[in-house]
């Protein structure tokens, strides 16, 4: 059995706790929380969707309107929106990134209101 003045010794110095009797405790793990926030629910997981898009064409009369397609990628962990357009070699059309990685607002005048996804499970 080891003496009181001891044992608060080794606590602080070996940083392991010990029992009254001398034996170890088991150790505790306080660097994970028991409910993860979202950043780290949702970390690297991301929704991705196929969109397309119909744009008039005014510059040729044997074609009225043109089907084009682009991906929309939504990042679950900071709720942020990312819209791209693959690009097609020799299409004469600009192409690329539409919304680079952002939050978007549901509407012009309340610019504090976000798009978020929201998941609800019917049991």
């Amino acid at each position: 059995m080891l003496p009181k003045t001891l044992l608060v010794t080794i606590q602080k110095s070996a940083k392991i706790d010990y029992k009254l009797d001398g034996t170890k405790k088991e150790a505790v793990n306080d660097y994970v929380p028991r409910i993860p926030p979202s950043w780290l629910k949702y970390d690297r997981k991301v929704l991705r969707f196929n969109a397309y898009f119909q744009e008039h064409v005014v510059e040729d009369p044997s074609e009225n309107y043109r089907l084009r397609k682009c991906l929309i990628y939504y990042y679950l962990d900071d709720n942020t929106l990312y819209i791209t357009e693959p690009k097609i070699e020799n299409s004469g059309i600009p192409q690329g990134v539409f919304l680079k990685r952002q939050m978007v607002p549901k509407t012009l005048e309340d610019r504090n209101d976000f798009i978020t996804w929201r998941v609800t499970l019917l049991l």
